[in-house]
């Protein structure tokens, strides 16, 4: 997920959102459908099962009213006379004839509640007996058998619920053989006779349950697949969609949801239950006429019918669903460039600025108010203050550049200066051991002057000479000393001179330095995008550093020269003072030497004088030379710290034209 672009990421999430609504949406509307078509199915099942069960009901209740109104004949044909056994078998007669779907007919009545005249019995009656009357047909013919003496066994629930109950009575659904050999699924009808308020007997018939299998086969609902069952009132199956070969038998045996209902609906209740098959099954009861006893309509339908409208419009659904996801994946496509593309373009320019040609006036249209037109006006503005700041760099840098070629030649022009002052120094130290030495052979002239009186006028006359020569070399001397002097002023305004370009370019480091950390912060705001301009920001930075480092050497180097310098001017201005002393001896020696012609007698004291003088002058010229020796030393150094001074700005030009090429690599506008 990382490595996917932002037009991506904004398609995956929305898809995902899109597709959890989606999926929890078709769930939901799903679960809704489910238990909709569950429920509708169920509400439907129960309106077939009802309709077959009214049907039934009408046809049974049909038959109920069959019975009842045959047993009323017999009984109400002469309520105060016994009831006529001839006048009950023609009527049982008629009844079977009348009816082909009544089997048999027929009645159980106590004999003596019966007149039996016109009938022939081969036995003797016996009162206590029951009188029978079977209407059947044997081979498709109606008959009808009267029989007397007959007893009614404890097994026969058909007669004594109908007894007992006194109401009609539907028996247990049974096979049975009419004579015809073929075993028919008959139910009997029997309903109590009544004769003067009391139940003499019991009278009924035989009806053919295959009106059940019928009903059950003629369900043809839910596409055919829904199996009805018609039930007795004690469960036992009379009717078996597609299975006719378990009529007879009681459901339980193949239904187990049945074993936990069964007391329920024969107890006339309606109910609808789910198998653990996922199957529905519905259990409609009605009652046969009023006897208090129910056949149930059963309905079995596989969960595989009832939802299949279900599953149809969930496909339906998901497949428009599959088509709408699909088409706003291409929507959110869409909508995602156009978000995304802007952003696109910061990075593409971002780039351009980092790795391609640096072109800083590179610009963003902010066309819209949004997030994406925030960014792209920040990127501007950042753009355009990076143009800025590296637009000065590129000036300052320049500055810097023509500041040290400056240095470098007036650190050369130094240098050349303290060579020639070297070289004069040299012969201003040679100047200085020649006077030495003159005094020196002064003050030993005197000496020998001072020996021998006699030729104290000819060594006066020499000592005049050798003042005249000593008064020409304090002369020279002080011409030397005194342009060792301006020279060495100069040297000192030179490099006052060069402290105040160090001075411009420590302000230049210093200004170059501030704009590398206003440029690294700018970087450290753009994050990833600017690290490569902080790199740039960095080596800006630490280039003035040294910059700084390498002037603040020159400037110390220069404080040195200007110290020594004025050290130098000082010692040179003790040396004019002492020259100009040596002068005034000199001339004073003249003077005297000029009485000594005069007054021989004065030539030992003036001598004495000249001696001391040249002591005195052979000390100055010892520490002129010293002075001198100072000078050179210097000098000398300040030669080495031009040389350093020079190869310093030598440095500073290079590190000046290596940041000139760094900040050469953006590109900038003109008037910048």
């Amino acid at each position: 997920m990382r490595n996917l672009s932002i037009r991506m990421k904004v398609v995956v999430w929305c898809g995902l959102t899109m597709l959890v609504a989606m999926a929890c949406g078709f769930g939901f509307s799903g679960y809704r459908i489910w238990e909709e078509t569950k429920a509708g199915a169920e509400q439907e099942a129960m309106k077939i099962a009802a309709a077959a069960a009214n049907k039934m009901k009408g046809d049974m209740d049909g038959k109920v009213k069959a019975v009842e109104t045959y047993v009323a004949t017999l009984s109400d044909a002469e309520l105060t006379t016994p009831i006529s056994g001839k006048h009950g078998a023609e009527l049982t007669l008629r009844v079977c004839k009348a009816n082909p779907s009544v089997f048999g007919a027929w009645s159980w009545i106590n004999v003596k509640a019966v007149d039996l005249a016109g009938l022939e019995f081969d036995e003797e009656i016996n009162k206590d007996k029951i009188f029978s009357i079977s209407g059947t047909r044997d081979k498709g013919q109606s008959k009808v058998i009267t029989r007397v003496n007959r007893t009614v066994a404890a097994s026969d629930a058909w007669f004594h619920d109908a007894v007992t109950n006194n109401r009609t009575n539907f028996s247990e659904p049974y096979f049975w053989d009419y004579g015809d050999g073929v075993n028919r699924f008959v139910s009997s009808l029997a309903t109590p006779f009544h004769h003067n308020g009391k139940i003499i007997g019991v009278g009924g018939m035989d009806i053919s349950m295959d009106q059940m299998q019928v009903v059950a086969d003629g369900c043809d609902d839910f596409d055919g697949q829904a199996a009805l069952i018609m039930l007795s009132p004690s469960g036992t199956i009379m009717g078996y969609k597609n299975n006719p070969d378990r009529i007879g038998k009681d459901l339980s045996e193949f239904s187990d949801i049945y074993k936990e209902v069964k007391d329920r609906v024969l107890g006339g209740e309606a109910l609808s239950a789910w198998a653990k098959t996922g199957d529905l099954v519905l259990y409609y009861p009605f009652e046969i006429g009023q006897t208090g006893q129910y056949i149930v309509s059963c309905m079995r339908i596989s969960e595989s019918v009832i939802v299949a409208p279900a599953k149809a419009a969930l496909i339906k659904i998901v497949g428009i669903g599959i088509i709408c996801l699909i088409g706003a994946g291409f929507l959110m496509w869409f909508v995602a460039g156009k978000i995304s593309n802007p952003i696109s373009e910061v990075v593409d320019n971002l780039n351009e600025i980092s790795q391609g040609e640096g072109d800083l006036t590179v610009r963003l249209n902010a066309t819209s108010k949004d997030e994406l037109g925030d960014l792209a006006n920040a990127f501007n503005q950042f753009v355009e203050k990076v143009h800025d700041t590296i637009a000065d760099v590129m000036r300052l840098t320049l500055d810097v550049a023509s500041a040290s070629t400056q240095i470098a030649a007036s650190s050369e022009e130094i240098a050349a200066g303290m060579e020639e002052q070297a070289g004069q120094v040299q012969e201003i130290s040679t100047a200085v051991e020649e006077m030495s030495s003159s005094i020196t052979e002064v003050a030993q002239k005197s000496h020998e002057a001072n020996s021998s009186a006699g030729e104290s006028k000819s060594v006066a006359l020499e000592g005049g000479e050798i003042v005249g020569q000593t008064m020409s070399g304090m002369n020279e001397i002080e011409t030397v000393v005194r342009d060792s002097s301006s020279a060495i002023g100069e040297l000192g305004k030179q490099g006052e001179r060069i402290g105040e370009i160090i001075e411009v370019i420590n302000d230049i480091a210093d200004q170059t330095n501030l704009l590398a950390l206003n440029a690294a912060i700018e970087a450290a705001r753009a994050g990833e995008h600017g690290r490569g301009f902080a790199v740039v920001a960095d080596e800006v930075r630490k280039l003035a550093d040294r910059t700084t480092k390498a002037t603040d050497g020159v400037s110390e180097l220069i404080s040195g020269i200007q110290s020594g310098t004025h050290a130098a001017v000082e010692k040179m201005g003790s040396g004019t003072e002492i020259v100009s002393h040596g002068v005034s001896s000199a001339q004073q020696a003249g003077e005297s030497l000029n009485n000594i012609v005069g007054s021989a007698e004065n030539v030992a004291e003036m001598v004495q004088s000249i001696a001391a003088a040249s002591e005195e002058q052979s000390a100055a010229a010892e520490q002129i030379s010293k002075n001198i020796q100072s000078i050179a030393a210097v000098t000398h150094q300040s030669k080495e710290g031009t040389q350093q001074a020079s190869v310093a700005a030598a440095g500073l030009s290079e590190k000046a034209e290596s940041l000139k090429q760094l900040v050469g690599q953006f590109k900038v506008s003109d008037a910048a």
